[in-house]
């Protein structure tokens, strides 16, 4: 999750700017694959998904290898861990 608001995006999410228009959301969940094609340049996919407080968090496809995914529910992550921490 990379909150643009609170700092500036490291300047290797630069390249989101472009995908979340001129107005990105204030939070957001980002997932990253990298797809090799035979000798041609690396292509990046990116998702995104807008965050907003109040609503439960989305899940978000991790990719482990080519054609390899999972998708992390990160509501119920997120509320283990606070249930963990003790901090729900």
């Amino acid at each position: 999750m990379i909150p643009l608001r609170r700092a500036p995006a490291p300047k290797s999410c630069a390249f989101f700017n472009g995908l979340l228009g001129a107005e990105p959301p204030a939070l957001y969940a980002a997932s990253l694959r990298i797809r090799r094609q035979g000798k041609k340049p690396p292509l990046l996919d990116a998702w995104y998904f807008p965050l907003a407080l109040g609503q439960p968090l989305p899940t978000i496809p991790i990719w482990l290898g080519p054609g390899l995914l999972i998708r992390l529910p990160l509501e119920p992550s997120y509320k283990e861990v606070c249930r963990l921490l003790r901090i729900a």
